[in-house]
């Protein structure tokens, strides 16, 4: 009897977090499905793009971690609302794609917005996710408003704020390379 043939498994794709300008140099010859841009209220980020190119997701706010205590003007911390977006297209990514995730720095917003990306494909693996960061990326320093949002819209239960914790302090410091983690951790 022969054994069922099982369809080729589609190719994994991955998220990149990584900095504006390493952004702009690998955004052509990566050729993203998908980019979030974390930028400052009014930037204007230029992102060379290819056909692969779905989605462009831009979220204005400061890097700042308030703790959802108010900011006076003309700051702009982030929001549900903006947290809420980073998981929208979580849940729509197409798992084969490659996703580019990036801030001015690659460092705090960027690294903030692809752990809970992933988290929000991969239930249950929050620490998991934040070890690899750290690995791939020991500059990252998620910044810690955007994680605790993702964990309260992912009802997570602290799950995601712990995960955090776990990674730790950066053990190095400045702006790195790109991030490259696959899509399933």
């Amino acid at each position: 009897m022969k054994e069922p043939h099982s369809p080729p498994a589609a190719p994994e794709g991955f998220v990149i977090v990584t900095s504006y300008w390493t952004a702009r140099e690998i955004a052509p010859t990566i050729d993203p499905t998908y980019i979030i841009s974390l930028g400052e209220p009014g930037s204007n980020y230029s992102i060379p793009t290819g056909k692969a190119l779905r989605q462009h997701l831009r979220l204005d706010m400061h890097d700042i971690d308030n703790q959802w205590a108010p900011v006076p003007p003309p700051y702009v911390a982030p929001a549900a609302k903006h947290v809420q977006q980073i998981i929208d297209a979580a849940l729509t990514w197409d798992r084969s794609a490659i996703v580019l995730i990036h801030c001015v720095a690659g460092v705090s917003r960027s690294g903030a917005a692809g752990l809970v990306f992933l988290a929000a494909r991969n239930p249950g693996r929050e620490r998991e996710i934040a070890l690899r960061l750290r690995q791939e990326g020991p500059w990252l320093n998620p910044n810690p408003s955007i994680v605790g949002l993702g964990d309260d819209l992912l009802g997570l239960q602290g799950a995601l704020r712990r995960a955090l914790d776990a990674m730790g302090e950066p053990t190095a410091r400045g702006v790195g390379g790109p991030v490259t983690v696959p899509t399933t951790i």
